[in-house]
C-alpha cells in the first residue's frame, strides 16, 4: 500500500461508511435513534435492575441489525438492510451469547491475574479504550504489578476481539451460533485471507476503535450537546464494527470460493 493511499484510508473509509448508511435515512435515523436511547438512560429510569435490562434489550436490537448490516456486507450490499424485528432479534441474541462467552473467558484469566497480583478488580474494555485513567492507574500501584496487568489486559483485549471479529461474521453469514466458536474454521480462512494482511487490516480498526472511543468519552458540560456528540462517535464505532467485519469477511469468502473452483479444475 502507497503512503499516499494509507493517508488517504481514513478518509475513505469514512466517506464510504456515510454513504451505504446514508442511503437509507429511515433506517439510518434508526441506529442513531437506538444510541441516542443508550445513552440517556440513566437518566430516564432510576431503577438499577430496570437500567440493566434496558441497555441489555437496546444492545440485543443494536447488534442484531448491526449484525444484518454484516450480512448484507458479506453479500456486497450497497446499503442499510432492511428491518426485519423477528431476524434482529434471533442475530442480537445470538451475537449477545457470542461477546458473553468470549469476553467473560478474557474476563476470568484477567482476574487470575489480578489475583497473583494482589491488583484490584478493573474493567478490561475500560483498561483498553480510557488509557488515561490507565495511567493515572499505573503511577497509583506497583508499577511492575501495573505494566504486566495492563500487558495481559490489552493482549487478551487484542486476541479475543481478534477472534471474536471472525466469529460474528459467520454468525451473520450462517446464522449458525456454533459458527462463531468453530476455531478451527476461523484459523483456515484467515490462512486463505493472509494473516499477514488480516493482522494488518486488524490493526487498523483496533487503532480505529481506541481513537473514537477516547473522543466520545471526551465530556462537555451540556447534557443535549455532549449526548449528541456521543451518539455521533458512537455511530461511527458502530459502523467500523460491523461494516468492517462484514467487508473483511465478504473478502475472505470470495478468495475461499475462488480457491475452491481453482482446486476443481
Amino acid at each position: 500500500m502507497e503512503f499516499e493511499e494509507i493517508l488517504l484510508l481514513p478518509y475513505n473509509k469514512l466517506k464510504n461508511t456515510w454513504k451505504y448508511c446514508s442511503y437509507n435515512k429511515s433506517f439510518f435515523l434508526f441506529i442513531l435513534l437506538l444510541l441516542f436511547t443508550l445513552n440517556i438512560i440513566p437518566n430516564i429510569f432510576s431503577n438499577i435492575p430496570t437500567i440493566v435490562v434496558s441497555y441489555v434489550v437496546i444492545f440485543i436490537i443494536l447488534s442484531g441489525y448491526g449484525m444484518c448490516i454484516t450480512r448484507d456486507k458479506i453479500n456486497h450490499g450497497y446499503r442499510l438492510p432492511k428491518i426485519m424485528p423477528k431476524l434482529i432479534i434471533t442475530l442480537g441474541i445470538k451475537s449477545f451469547i457470542v461477546f458473553i462467552v468470549y469476553f467473560s473467558l478474557q474476563s476470568l484469566i484477567l482476574n487470575i491475574f489480578s489475583d497473583l497480583l494482589n491488583f484490584p478488580q478493573f474493567d478490561l474494555i475500560a483498561l483498553i479504550m480510557h488509557f488515561s485513567d490507565t495511567l493515572r492507574m499505573l503511577f497509583t500501584h506497583n508499577l511492575i504489578h501495573s505494566l504486566i496487568f495492563f500487558t495481559v489486559g490489552a493482549i487478551l483485549f487484542y486476541v479475543t476481539t481478534f477472534f471474536t471479529s471472525i466469529g460474528l461474521a459467520k454468525l451473520a453469514d450462517t446464522g449458525s451460533l456454533s459458527a462463531a466458536f468453530n476455531l478451527k474454521s476461523i484459523y483456515k480462512i484467515i490462512g486463505l485471507f493472509g494473516w499477514k494482511k488480516y493482522i494488518s487490516e486488524y490493526n487498523f480498526f483496533i487503532i480505529t476503535l481506541v481513537i473514537l472511543t477516547y473522543l466520545q468519552s471526551i465530556s462537555i458540560s451540556n447534557f443535549w450537546i455532549d449526548n449528541i456528540i456521543d451518539t455521533f462517535f458512537e455511530f461511527l464505532i458502530f459502523a467500523s464494527v460491523y461494516l468492517g467485519m462484514g467487508d473483511r469477511y465478504g473478502r475472505m469468502k470470495d478468495i475461499e470460493k475462488n480457491t475452491q473452483i481453482n482446486q476443481k479444475k
